[in-house]
């Protein structure tokens, strides 16, 4: 089949163009911004590519089926097209993952608020280190596999990476709800995606939808140490287990420990089974996530009994790029990157990095960037979730013109009443000249961490370059 993607280069997009040609269809697509390294992994996997989104290149190339990632919107000229056209049927992307690359297969899906990607990568690569051939696709770049996104051995089980932003201008559903899955992980459950849900409410009834999706023969497990998580036991028709450090939950971790080498725990299971743990990541949330996805695993291959052994595995598994991410190393100062941008996931990583670096003071640059953290809607959690930092730096407000004055985060608020030092820079140029000269200049020991969803302008790489001299 001909397959067109609208959107092609976006990770989670251009990992499931690669599969759909692995499966032998013929696929092109379309972005904005064309762009290494997907780009390259694209072309070498003989995809056509098309700068733009000109209606000629969709026309021309004439496709059976459009895939239309959930950036595209009225006013995309290859979108109008087919809206006037109506001669050529579109899905979504999500849509397309269960039509194409699900089929007869055992899915396990792990989805919540933080950590779906660690975990479906640690579940990913412990099913494919203890030789299911197991196929996923995950919307971050893993350090133990070669992508994001494998086909793995026809009938082999599956993992997915379930987000719950919506899938497309036509289909509103979280993507979730198309995968149907066996084994669903919930991590957690806070609002996000403002953007998207209208509150609390809102965001929590995506999940309860997703959860009503699980067979009877299924497994759900959940974040005993949440109440939200707890509260969508209320809408299940299958089994539930928990996770968590409570003495309540059926695999519960305790004994935890942390320091610059990794961390260290054990966790006792529903028979009483006692597992010790040294893993390479570090915080609680990750101890969390990779006993998650070793008893996912396990239920997923119909062999509880092994999730000890599994768990084991993980020992060796380093986690995904840009999670808390060691970018540069001397005597006197580490730089961090990290994907983290919901108040929770910030301030856990931040108590993380004190633990493990007691002597240093904790210097954060955050750019607010994502649909909800540009806005003040978690500006008295973002407060909060700071008041770790010794030093906080802010960096511009990401498309600053789209928000209202009224609605716009408060950079000097949040920095004030964190009760750090620290700025609110506009100026780009001048902010990474201050980190260079801090970070380069600096006689005592810090921590610099970049907290964004996105590139951060280049800061990042530029003061890393600077430190290496």
């Amino acid at each position: 089949m001909r397959i067109y993607f609208i959107g092609i280069c976006g990770t989670a997009m251009g990992n499931v163009a690669l599969s759909l040609r692995a499966r032998g269809h013929d696929v092109a697509g379309s972005d904005r911004g064309i762009y290494p390294p997907m780009s390259e992994v694209l072309s070498e996997a003989a995809i056509e590519l098309h700068d733009g989104f000109d209606r000629r290149f969709l026309a021309g190339w004439a496709p059976e089926l459009v895939v239309v990632g959930n950036a595209a919107s009225r006013g995309n000229d290859q979108l109008e097209y087919m809206l006037e056209q109506r001669s050529i049927p579109f899905i979504s992307m999500p849509e397309a993952v269960r039509r194409f690359l699900l089929e007869d297969r055992d899915r396990m899906v792990v989805a919540g608020t933080h950590g779906k990607t660690t975990t479906s990568c640690a579940a990913a690569f412990l099913l494919q280190t203890a030789g299911f051939q197991p196929g996923y696709l995950i919307g971050g770049v893993p350090q133990d596999l070669d992508s994001g996104a494998n086909l793995g051995s026809l009938g082999a089980p599956f993992v997915l990476e379930g987000d719950e932003y919506d899938s497309a201008i036509f289909d509103k559903r979280s993507k979730f709800q198309h995968y149907f899955p066996n084994i669903l992980l919930v991590n957690n459950l806070e609002f996000d995606h403002g953007d998207i849900f209208l509150n609390d409410s809102d965001y929590l009834r995506s999940f309860t939808h997703l959860v009503r999706l699980v067979p009877t023969n299924g497994t759900i497990l959940i974040n005993a140490d949440d109440p939200q998580c707890l509260s969508l036991a209320e809408n299940a028709y299958c089994r539930i287990q928990s996770v968590g450090f409570g003495s309540d939950a059926d695999y519960r971790i305790f004994d935890f420990e942390d320091d610059s080498l990794g961390s260290k725990f054990k966790v006792r299971g529903p028979r009483g089974l006692i597992c010790e743990m040294s893993a390479r990541l570090n915080a609680a949330f990750n101890a969390r996530n990779l006993v998650m996805a070793a008893v996912g695993s396990a239920l997923l291959v119909g062999d509880e009994a092994r999730w000890g052994e599994f768990l084991e595995i993980l020992s060796e598994f380093q986690g995904v790029k840009r999670r808390m991410e060691l970018r540069f190393e001397s005597d006197a100062c580490c730089i961090f990157e990290d994907f983290g941008h919901h108040p929770t996931a910030i301030g856990s990583s931040l108590e993380s990095l004190k633990r493990r670096f007691p002597e240093h003071e904790l210097w954060v640059a955050f750019e607010p960037r994502s649909n909800t953290t540009v806005t003040n809607r978690f500006q008295a959690e973002l407060e909060h979730a700071f008041e770790k930092a010794d030093h906080l730096h802010i960096a511009p407000i990401f498309r600053i013109e789209r928000i209202e004055q009224s609605d716009r985060l408060a950079p000097k608020s949040l920095i004030t009443r964190s009760g750090s030092q620290g700025e609110s820079w506009d100026d780009w140029s001048k902010f990474e000249s201050y980190l260079v000269d801090q970070m380069v200049a600096s006689a005592r020991k810090r921590i610099l961490v970049f907290f964004s969803n996105g590139s951060f302008n280049g800061l990042i790489t530029s003061v890393t370059k600077a430190l290496k001299g």
